[in-house]
C-alpha cells in the first residue's frame, strides 16, 4: 500500500481580525513540497492533477 500520497486542504482558519473563516486552498505533495495554492484570503477555484 502507498503510503505517500498528496495531501488537500481547504477553508482555513482565521482570526476574527481578518475575516475568521476565508477561502483558500493547498495542494502538498507527498515529498513535502507544495503542488499548487489559493493564497488565504482569496476565492477562486483551485484545479491540481494529483496522478503525477
Amino acid at each position: 500500500m502507498d503510503r505517500h500520497r498528496p495531501v488537500r486542504m481547504v477553508n482555513h482558519l482565521a482570526e476574527p481580525d481578518v475575516g475568521g473563516c476565508f477561502g483558500a486552498a493547498l495542494a502538498v505533495g507527498p515529498d513535502g513540497t507544495i503542488i499548487s495554492e489559493l493564497p488565504p484570503g482569496n476565492e477562486g477555484l483551485l484545479l491540481v492533477d494529483l496522478s503525477r
